[in-house]
């Protein structure tokens, strides 16, 4: 039957893609040791091979066991996740200084139903939240009305209203995107929050080129720069627990960085950790907020 056949192929394709790389690369002690790359996408985020450990399964339950395979180190020992929230969002208000965004996330409130509020009103603001979610992600990414309408499975006209209505509402943000892509434009840059930069040619390429590279490049400033703020607090976090065993840093997964901690002083060590990725890494205009979880399982760790 058809749903057999789904089962066997996503079982097939953990079994060849993971289970069977990992049991192979794991040394005698039972750990396996990724190999981090600086320079391994445009973005600067960091990239992971030999075994890629950012590309594990979360999604499905069946990919989840993948994860469960993942233990601490000792029966002393725990991991702990600690996931940066929207942190992209919060360079959005940041860059832009809009004063709605900002004050959202100054005074803790759901980015998303406040966003869907201004767009659909307060009846209708739970309803249409992911909409809005979609809108406030996409737009740091570089997406266009015909993007958001195949993601959103909804007619272009419609997409295009919702982004119009947006704009509309938060000028200031679209004062700004647009004063982005002149400077890309301009200067044939797009820079990060450290001064990182990305370049590129728009010598001779038709509008289409240049579209996508306009797109590529307000996404290196979002991403980009989100990579600033993860690679500083894994400085910040390194330097306060120097030669002290009771924190090991393991892995670096997009917004998330996973450690393991001494199971005795893990509340203390989570608090401190979360107090340095928050407090301590850029004095941004919002606040960064961080999430966190403590497991003897990877699979655990997102509660």
């Amino acid at each position: 039957s058809i749903p057999l056949i789904l089962e066997y192929r996503e079982l097939s394709k953990l079994f060849n893609t993971y289970t069977t790389p990992l049991l192979r690369l794991k040394d005698k002690d039972d750990k396996i040791h990724t190999t981090f790359i600086q320079t391994g996408t445009a973005t600067g985020r960091l990239s992971s091979h030999s075994p890629n450990l950012q590309n594990i399964p979360v999604r499905s339950p069946k990919g989840l066991l993948i994860r469960k395979g993942f233990i601490a180190s000792s029966k002393e020992y725990c991991l702990l996740g600690v996931d940066y929230s929207q942190i992209e969002l919060r360079l959005l208000a940041h860059f832009s200084q809009d004063k709605d965004l900002m004050e959202a996330f100054l005074k803790g409130r759901d980015i998303h139903l406040e966003t869907s509020k201004a767009l659909f009103g307060g009846d209708l603001a739970k309803e249409k939240r992911s909409i809005a979610k979609s809108i406030n992600f996409g737009l740091v990414y570089g997406m266009g009305s015909k993007k958001l309408s195949e993601t959103l499975n909804i007619p272009l006209s419609e997409a295009k209203s919702y982004i119009e209505a947006y704009f509309k509402r938060f000028p200031s943000i679209k004062d700004y995107l647009n004063g982005m892509r002149e400077e890309i434009l301009k200067t044939s840059k797009a820079f990060t929050l450290l001064g990182r930069y990305r370049v590129f040619d728009f010598n001779g390429v038709n509008d289409y080129v240049k579209g996508n590279y306009l797109r590529e490049g307000v996404n290196a400033i979002f991403q980009g720069s989100a990579s600033d703020l993860l690679k500083l607090g894994m400085l910040k976090v390194s330097e306060r627990f120097k030669n002290n065993p009771s924190v090991r840093l393991l892995l670096q997964v997009h917004d998330e960085l996973i450690f393991e901690i001494e199971e005795k002083n893990a509340p203390e060590l989570q608090q401190e950790i979360q107090r340095i990725l928050n407090d301590e890494v850029y004095p941004l205009r919002v606040p960064l907020e961080t999430s966190a979880f403590i497991a003897k399982r990877w699979n655990e760790l997102k509660g």
